[in-house]
């Protein structure tokens, strides 16, 4: 039992600190997809904002995990379940938001010439 929340304890402190990590910019390689573009794709990402929203997402994800653990270790079972059918809810969310609306695309200025006129 001990060493099933030592594990668990040291998986919620690598989300979190993750979460840290991007959240401040530094670890924009950690994010899958991105980290596989080459720089002419990247450029058309703002990744400072990118950055923040998984590392906000991870943060989340990380409270999540480590409140869902002490609630069964607790046995509390309605707030686990419910905790864990919240944090898939906020995962389906946070997938649809960062999916829709290009919203961590750049800002591209239309240059003159271009475009109706």
């Amino acid at each position: 039992m001990i060493t099933n929340i030592i594990i668990a304890t040291i998986a919620v402190s690598i989300l979190l600190a993750m979460g840290v990590l991007l959240i401040n910019g530094k670890a924009a390689f950690l994010i899958a997809g991105y980290n596989t573009m080459n720089k002419k794709d990247k450029s058309y990402y703002e990744e400072k904002a990118l950055c923040r929203f998984v590392g906000w997402l991870m943060l989340g994800i990380g409270l999540s995990v480590g409140l869902i653990i002490l609630f069964d270790f607790l046995d509390w079972a309605f707030f686990t379940y419910t905790l864990v059918f919240v944090t898939k809810i906020g995962l389906i969310v946070a997938i649809i938001y960062a999916n829709t609306g290009n919203r961590f695309r750049k800002k591209i200025p239309i240059e003159e010439g271009e475009g109706n006129q």
